[in-house]
């Protein structure tokens, strides 16, 4: 039989319970098919893999473009490099607590130092730290009318996944002194009503902060 009469006369086995669900899976599956002069073939990402016609090389360049050794070796440099990630996030540790301090309170320091090794040790690498600095630091160091505006700017334009926008504004809320103010900015920018659950967080960070700057001003009064 000819290619094309072999892919009509194939029987689709997609359905069918094959000892797995990866492509090595499928391509081993095919494999042992062929053995037994079985024509099927798979369905396998948007790709029909066929018995008499494909050996693992032929399944992995079809499904990734890669041969399978290809695909195996630009596997574990991705391993490698996101390995690399982890470690330079770890590295990059006391240089985010330090960063942080200059736009908190101090009496915030020890939860900051929990939240920045959480975390750089987590998917997010450290980066929704990096990006709550940015803006606590926009937030402290700009005193024209427009710098919630560029805040939002910046947590919008962040560059990570949909959820650590709000993990990015939750942090500033919790830490930036300014983080009341720009939350509810932030809100109202999305037309998000706050919950009851929201007001009432916002009104003990409120109350923390008052009395955080309370202490200082009293500790510079002595």
């Amino acid at each position: 039989m000819n290619e094309e009469e072999i892919m009509k006369g194939a029987v689709d086995m997609t359905n069918s319970p094959w000892g797995g669900n990866t492509l090595e899976d499928a391509a081993k599956f095919l494999s042992g098919a062929k053995e037994l002069e079985l024509n099927i073939f798979i369905k396998f990402h948007g790709k029909n893999l066929y018995s008499m016609l494909d050996d693992i090389d032929s399944c992995y360049k079809k499904v990734t473009g890669y041969t399978y050794k290809e695909y195996k070796e630009a596997e574990k440099e991705e391993e490698r490099k996101y390995i690399q990630k982890k470690l330079d996030a770890l590295d990059k540790i006391p240089e985010r607590i330090e960063k942080g301090k200059n736009y908190i309170y101090p009496q915030r320091e020890m939860d900051w130092t929990r939240i920045v090794i959480k975390s750089s040790e987590s998917l997010y690498l450290g980066y929704d730290i990096d990006a709550t600095v940015e803006i606590m630091e926009i937030l402290a160091n700009n005193n024209n009318a427009n710098k919630f505006e560029m805040a939002i700017e910046k947590l919008a334009n962040q560059g990570h996944s949909g959820p650590s926008y709000w993990l990015v504004l939750k942090n500033v809320l919790d830490f930036s002194k300014e983080g009341v103010n720009f939350y509810k900015y932030a809100m109202e920018k999305k037309n998000e009503a706050l919950s009851e659950d929201d007001i009432n967080y916002i009104y003990n960070i409120e109350s923390q902060n008052e009395e955080f700057e309370a202490e200082l001003n009293a500790l510079e009064n002595e």
